[in-house]
């Protein structure tokens, strides 16, 4: 097609495919390796590249703020019970 061989075709489609499964680094290792060598590979590299780190910002983005409001929410130092007396066994009846 257009003068691209196949292999370069085969080599760019697993950088989108890396992408979408293996984050950024299936297309910066790709990028890296065949740079030199095909012109078209080292851009579609280096878009799928560019989509990788774009949707670990966005999933990052997304899981920071979930993580530290689950944290806040169980906080044992905000919880009412904390400060209860946890010695009992002098204020039961009958006791002695």
């Amino acid at each position: 097609m257009y003068g691209i061989p196949h292999s370069d075709l085969t080599t760019a489609l697993w950088c989108y495919i890396g992408s979408l499964l293996g984050g950024f680094l299936v297309p910066l290792i790709i990028y890296f390796v065949k740079k030199k060598d095909s012109p078209f590979v080292r851009f579609h590299a280096a878009q799928a590249l560019n989509f990788g780190l774009t949707q670990m910002i966005v999933v990052f983005s997304w899981v920071v703020p979930i993580v530290i409001i689950a944290i806040a929410a169980n906080a044992p130092a905000c919880s009412p019970s904390s400060s209860r007396s946890t010695s009992t066994s002098s204020s039961r009846p009958g006791s002695g």
